[in-house]
């Protein structure tokens, strides 16, 4: 009897050991979907690439700025030959970085898909080519922000907005309101301080009249208009900052998680008594919970300085 459970219990070991060395379904899939991937076609895809924006940018740029300003070619040549060779190449660094991923990205992609199509589920080759370019064209997709940031650099009107590659996705990679429309001032002209005119000691800088029996602060007709907070304006942008949003003084981390659900309506400002140590928690946390700030290096700068 001992003899016969030991050769049971041996059988259900060798069973036991069988059914782990099967692999799952999803590992034979993964295994076999990236094993049919080459590295060589990746890297013919991003040699290719490099070699085809070394050559061709120089002319992308010229033509750009033909079409931008709307002159002749002459004259494009004689704009990037008068910013000289420094700049001629300045703004290469985004195409280069997409090209050559994207390339690289299409051709292995493409090439590795359309092998496992046809080796493992036997499909017709010409619709493996066309399923393949689908899936290494979805794939291209998240590339589409180098594309962006290569037009906003090939454009000098940007060149003292953003010194390289990296300011330039900083920008536009930053928290933006939900709701931005169109700021039209009703009034831009200057508000003048009420007898300005007859007097040499009063600047023509707004105050405020305080006398009990002023004219201006009493509002009568035909005197000087007194001036309020967004002065006949739409209230849709009353208080609102040219980016969009509206300012929130903060003095610690507590009051700016009151913005934690409304950072994409309001941005934090913080205040000017905060200490240089509480400012850096409120940079960290305000980087952690994605709101924006208007002056995050404000004191932190100018004692790095000293």
């Amino acid at each position: 009897m001992i003899a016969e459970e030991k050769k049971v219990q041996q059988q259900q070991q060798t069973n036991c050991n069988e059914l782990r060395s099967i692999p799952l379904r999803s590992n034979v899939f993964t295994e076999r979907f990236f094993g049919s991937f080459n590295w060589e076609e990746f890297a013919c895809g991003c040699g290719a690439a490099f070699v085809n924006i070394a050559i061709t940018y120089p002319i992308y740029k010229m033509i750009f700025r033909q079409m931008l300003h709307g002159v002749p070619i002459a004259s494009a040549f004689s704009q990037l030959r008068h910013e000289g060779l420094m700049f001629l190449y300045r703004g290469m660094l985004p195409p280069l970085a997409q090209k050559t991923i994207s390339l690289s990205i299409m051709f292995g992609v493409f090439d590795g898909t359309r092998r496992y199509l046809v080796d493992d589920y036997r499909m017709n080759p010409y619709k493996a080519k066309i399923v393949a370019g689908i899936t290494a064209g979805t794939v291209e997709t998240a590339l589409l922000p180098f594309e962006r940031v290569q037009t906003l650099l090939a454009d000098s009107k940007y060149h003292q907005y953003f010194e390289n590659t990296q300011r330039a996705f900083r920008s536009k990679m930053t928290i933006r309101p939900a709701y931005r429309p169109k700021i039209i001032k009703k009034r831009t002209k200057h508000f003048i301080r009420h007898q300005s005119d007859r007097y040499a000691k009063l600047s023509h800088k707004w105050r405020k009249p305080k006398g009990i029996d002023n004219r201006v602060r009493r509002r009568f007709k035909g005197q000087y208009l007194m001036p309020n907070i967004g002065y006949g304006s739409n209230k849709r942008t009353r208080h609102m900052l040219p980016t969009g949003f509206k300012k929130f003084l903060v003095h610690n981390v507590r009051e700016l998680e009151v913005l934690l659900m409304q950072n994409r309506v309001y941005c934090a400002e913080i205040a000017h008594g905060v200490s240089s140590k509480k400012r850096k928690d409120i940079v960290e946390r305000a980087k952690q919970l994605a709101i924006r700030l208007t002056n995050p290096n404000g004191r932190l700068r100018s004692q790095e300085n000293e």
